[in-house]
């Protein structure tokens, strides 16, 4: 039924066209929607760095930027990973319930995606370059769009400048790894 609503509510300025909600909502896979039902569960009331709603805002730009590269078959995987993302830093969702929920390839592709911020772990660009040699090409976008979100201007919030040059030299080694595994 195309008429039903969303799980959740995306702001106009979201990005989310009405096509691509026709997509993901009416005609898309049922797995996507128990994947965006989960992260918008999972990040209730976490904002992103410009104050929107986690889900609503930052992973709903990265699905939608994600969507722009990929093809359908592709792109419904690379969607998931995308609003999954995050989920394993930034709330109580372990691997281990990805693994259970979506299996072991879509936990091992959010595994490449989560950084391990333990004592003594990586440094973010040891993380990075990690990444980079063994994630998926979907992983890699899903990276790569996550980066762009993350250096996006957003009126009235000025990142960092070591931050921002840290997300650029990120964005230059992720993105020529995607480009490398996606000729392959």
């Amino acid at each position: 039924d195309t008429n039903r609503s969303p799980p959740c509510d995306f702001p106009a300025e979201s990005g989310m066209t009405l096509a691509r909600v026709d997509y993901l909502f009416g005609k898309g896979p049922k797995s996507i929607e128990r994947v965006m039902t989960l992260a918008q569960t999972a990040h209730k009331g976490q904002v992103d760095k410009s104050g929107e709603p986690y889900f609503s805002g930052h992973l709903i730009r990265v699905a939608e930027a994600v969507s722009k590269h990929m093809d359908q078959r592709a792109g419904d995987y690379a969607i998931k990973l995308a609003f999954l993302h995050d989920i394993v830093e930034d709330t109580h969702v372990r691997l281990i319930d990805i693994a259970k929920m979506y299996g072991m390839q879509v936990a091992t592709d959010v595994g490449t995606l989560t950084r391990d911020t333990t004592a003594g772990s990586e440094t973010y660009m040891q993380y990075i370059a990690q990444l980079c040699e063994t994630g998926t090409v979907e992983a890699l976008l899903v990276k790569k769009c996550d980066l762009e979100d993350h250096l996006r201007q957003v009126p009235g919030l000025t990142i960092p400048d070591s931050l921002a040059e840290r997300y650029t030299k990120a964005l230059d080694m992720v993105g020529a790894a995607y480009k490398e595994k996606r000729r392959r």
